[in-house]
C-alpha cells in the first residue's frame, strides 16, 4: 500500500468518525434500563467494539448504564490491577521502614512512582489511540494524570501522618484500576457521538447487579470474551454446547466447578429482585450473538399432594439394656411421627481406620467377603473424617 493511500485512508476514517459523532445518541429512550458490564481484557482490547458496536447500539433500545472492571491487554502481569497490587506490595515494604534516609528506602519509593508512571503512561496511550477529538482527548488525560498523582500523594500522606497500611488501603489503591477504566470508556463514547457520565464508584459484577437492581433495569448484561455459559469449557472440550437458557442454581454448581462466567452474588441481587431481573451472558467479540440467559427458577404450581423421597432414620439398641415394654413404649411414640419396623437379632459391623477415605476400594472388599459367606446388609452407613 502506497504512503498516499494509507493517508487517504486515514482520513476517510477520521471523516467516518465525524460522521458518526455529529449524529448523537442520547441516552433517554422510553425503554426500561440495560446494565452493561465489561471484563477488564474487553476494555483493554475490544474497547472500540464496546463504544461503537455495543453501547451505540443499544441505545436505540433502551437506556443504558455501563460498569468496567481495570483495563488488561491480556497478559494478567501486565493489567492494571495487577500492577496496583504491586504498588500496594511496594508501599507495605515503605512503611516497614523505620528510616527513610537508607538507600533501600530510596529505591522502594522510586520504584512506587515508577509502577504509577506506567500505568499512566499506559491510559494515556490508549487515549491517543482510540480518542479522535482533541479536546475529550487532552481532558482524559488529565484525569487519568490527576488519578495517578493521588496513588502517589497517598504514600507522602501515609508517610507524613503514620497512616496504618491494611486491608483499607489496599482497597483504596486498587480502585484507581475501575476509575480509570471508566474514565476511559466514558471518554471513548463521548468521542463516539454518545452522551456519557463517569459515576465515581467501584465496579465489580456485583456493583453492576446492584446498580440493575436500584433502576429497576429489565436486564443485566454481562460482556465476557466467551459466547455464554457452555456445558464445558470449550477451550477444553470441543464439543461443548452453548446453553440457551441456565437457572441460578444450575450456574452457581458449574461457578463451584471452576466456572467464571458469572458470581452467585451477582445472580442472587437480580435474580431476587421484585421483580426479577433476567441476566444475559454476552460475547463482546459476537455482539449479534444471543448468549446464555439465566432465569429465575420457575415457581411451583399450587398443589394438594406432594410427594417425597423416601427417608429412613435408623438407630442401633442392645437388647440387653431395655425390656420389651420399654421397647413397646418407644415404638408408639415414634409412630407418631411414621411408620416404625423393629428388627430383631441384627448386627452391627464396622470398619474403623484412619485415612480411609484415601483407601481406594477398602468398602468393596468388605463387602465381597460378607457375600461370599452369605450375609445379607440391611443397612450402609459411612463416615469418615479421618
Amino acid at each position: 500500500m502506497s504512503a498516499h493511500t494509507a493517508a487517504n485512508g486515514l482520513q476517510r476514517h477520521r471523516q467516518s468518525l465525524k460522521e458518526t459523532s455529529s449524529e448523537r445518541r442520547k441516552n433517554n429512550s422510553n425503554a426500561g434500563w440495560v446494565v452493561q458490564k465489561f471484563g477488564g481484557t474487553s476494555v483493554g482490547k475490544f474497547a472500540v467494539n464496546i463504544a461503537e458496536d455495543i453501547v451505540r447500539a443499544s441505545l436505540s433500545h433502551n437506556k443504558i448504564a455501563v460498569v468496567c472492571s481495570a483495563r488488561s491487554t491480556g497478559k494478567k502481569v501486565e493489567g492494571t490491577t495487577s500492577r496496583l497490587l504491586e504498588i500496594y506490595g511496594v508501599l507495605e515494604s515503605v512503611n516497614s521502614i523505620k528510616d527513610p534516609e537508607t538507600v533501600h528506602y530510596e529505591s522502594l519509593v522510586n520504584e512506587y512512582e515508577r509502577l504509577v508512571h506506567v500505568i499512566a503512561d499506559d491510559h494515556v496511550t490508549a487515549a491517543d489511540s482510540h480518542i479522535q477529538d482533541e479536546t475529550i482527548r487532552a481532558k482524559l488525560i488529565r484525569e487519568v494524570r490527576g488519578e495517578c498523582q493521588e496513588i502517589i500523594d497517598y504514600r507522602h500522606a501515609a508517610e507524613r501522618w503514620h497512616l496504618e497500611i491494611d486491608s483499607r488501603s489496599k482497597d483504596r489503591i486498587i480502585s484507581f484500576g475501575e476509575k480509570l477504566s471508566c474514565r476511559f470508556i466514558a471518554a471513548l463514547l463521548q468521542d463516539r457521538g454518545v452522551e456519557s457520565e463517569y459515576v465515581d464508584l467501584g465496579y465489580t459484577d456485583l456493583c453492576a447487579a446492584l446498580v440493575a437492581v436500584g433502576i429497576n433495569a429489565d436486564e443485566l448484561q454481562v460482556w465476557k470474551e466467551v459466547d455464554g455459559i457452555f456445558t464445558a469449557d470449550p477451550s477444553k472440550v470441543p464439543t461443548a454446547r452453548l446453553l440457551a437458557t441456565i437457572t441460578p442454581s444450575e450456574a452457581a454448581e458449574l461457578t463451584f466447578y471452576g466456572s467464571e462466567v458469572i458470581h452467585h452474588l451477582t445472580m442472587d441481587q437480580v435474580i431476587h429482585a421484585t421483580p426479577p431481573i433476567r441476566i444475559r451472558i454476552k460475547n463482546v467479540k459476537n455482539p449479534r450473538g444471543e448468549g446464555t440467559i439465566v432465569l429465575p427458577d420457575p415457581k411451583l404450581s399450587p398443589i394438594d399432594l406432594i410427594s417425597t423421597s423416601e427417608v429412613h432414620v435408623s438407630m442401633a439398641i442392645h437388647s440387653a439394656n431395655i425390656s420389651a415394654e420399654e421397647l413397646r413404649k418407644t415404638t408408639a411414640e415414634l409412630e407418631l411421627c411414621g411408620e416404625v419396623s423393629v428388627l430383631h437379632d441384627m448386627a452391627i459391623l464396622s470398619l474403623v481406620g484412619a485415612e480411609m477415605k484415601n483407601m481406594i476400594g477398602i468398602a468393596g472388599r468388605m463387602f465381597s467377603t460378607l457375600g461370599e459367606h452369605n450375609v445379607n446388609i440391611e443397612m450402609i452407613s459411612q463416615v469418615s473424617p479421618l
